[in-house]
């Protein structure tokens, strides 16, 4: 019941400065358009509940696997992909530590400094976080679909990264949500041209973890032409149209994503 009531406080905590920071925009007249702050708002919680799926799975397999579980004793439950180390750096950090491996000391100190202001929740904060830069990466990713696919396009496109193998990872108490979010956040940046804040965002993503380089790699698909067209093409190609081929891999890629977690959860990967 303790950890219940101190990772509700710090959820309820967080969630109330990120609705400050949306008010702030919004009356400030940063944001006008309604409408894409209302197909945002569906990508973030599509993002959010495809998230809170992944964590029932693993809760539910470490409980086959691992005995019976709370279901907010991430401790227990976040014991793969370095995710239990990392929670005890979000309490005592170590720069040494925190270089070592894909680690890099942005998040961990962010989290730790954080987590320590709401009730010492550090591993509940860093789910959070990991939570909405998910979701944010998401919904920049629907954006650039929405502008090269069309309207249909954007969420099935969001959906299907989601689906993909190992996309569970995004959401636990470590660093992957969040070089999603800000490599996401960067590739909309490209795409529109905003240098400056592209290169803001990849710095931020490399330091937050190694993974971030990945974000450099958004320059070649930037240098190459035609990339759009092609995208519309695939997308109208006959296999995209036939709902029973879409279906069908969909269900293959979810089986397969599913086994993943299994084997994750099992101690196998």
């Amino acid at each position: 019941m303790g950890q219940f009531i101190g990772h509700m406080g710090g959820f309820f905590i967080l969630a109330a400065a990120v609705m400050i920071a949306g008010m702030f925009f919004w009356d400030s007249g940063l944001v006008k358009d309604k409408r894409s702050v209302a197909a945002a708002g569906k990508t973030a919680l599509l993002a959010a509940a495809c998230g809170m799926v992944y964590y029932f799975l693993m809760t539910y397999m470490r409980n086959i696997f691992g005995g019976q579980t709370n279901f907010f004793d991430f401790g227990k439950i976040f014991t793969f992909f370095g995710a239990d180390k990392l929670l005890n750096l979000y309490q005592t950090p170590s720069f040494k530590e925190s270089v070592s491996g894909l680690n890099m000391p942005l998040f961990i100190y962010a989290v730790h400094f954080i987590g320590g202001a709401v009730f010492e929740q550090y591993a509940g904060t860093a789910m959070f976080l990991n939570f909405l830069a998910a979701a944010g990466g998401s919904v920049c990713i629907s954006q650039i679909a929405r502008d090269v696919l069309g309207d249909k396009a954007a969420d099935q496109t969001v959906f299907a990264i989601l689906a993909l193998p190992f996309a569970f990872a995004l959401f636990i108490p470590a660093c992957f949500g969040i070089v999603f979010g800000l490599t996401a956040c960067a590739a909309y940046a490209l795409y529109k041209k905003r240098t400056v804040l592209y290169v803001i965002l990849t710095i931020a993503a490399i330091l937050t973890s190694k993974l971030g380089l990945l974000a450099l790699l958004l320059l070649i698909p930037a240098k190459v032409p035609g990339l759009s067209d092609l995208a519309r093409k695939l997308q109208n190609s006959r296999f995209f149209k036939n709902p029973y081929c879409c279906l069908g891999a969909l269900l293959l890629i979810l089986t397969i994503n599913g086994f993943v977690i299994m084997l994750t959860m099992g101690g196998a990967i």
